[in-house]
């Protein structure tokens, strides 16, 4: 069993882990991604892989299938948030907030509260 109490040794566990495949940057962001594409946009699931120190390079890569599908997303997290289209300019900016605050870029929010067509 390793001695993960020195510095050191947990360095060369790490680096262990990483050359035998264990331990990939690039399969928890990809898993990350996967896990949370159904309730956040791209822009808040980079953010958020950012913060866990993953690179700019992996996280382009591990997003790069939900670039086709941002529309639907965002339509069907409005839609379980919202169930109806906003009645007031006050309720539409709520809405586009919400969409934004999940990370979805203003323009498409802005198209999902409007209904607007593909």
């Amino acid at each position: 069993m390793h001695d993960v109490e020195d510095p050191l040794r947990l360095e060369a566990l790490l680096d262990e882990l990483a050359a035998r495949g264990w331990l990939s940057d690039s399969r928890f962001a990809e898993q990350f991604v996967h896990a949370r594409r159904t309730r956040f946009g791209s822009a808040a699931l980079r953010r958020a892989l950012l913060d866990r120190g993953v690179a700019d390079d992996i996280i382009t890569r591990a997003l790069e299938p939900l670039k086709e599908g941002e529309l639907d997303a965002a339509r069907s997290i409005w839609s379980r948030k919202f169930r109806a289209p906003p009645a007031t300019p006050a309720e539409r900016a709520r809405q586009v907030r919400f969409l934004q605050s999940r990370g979805f870029a203003i323009d498409l929010a802005l198209r999902v509260v409007r209904g607007g067509a593909d």
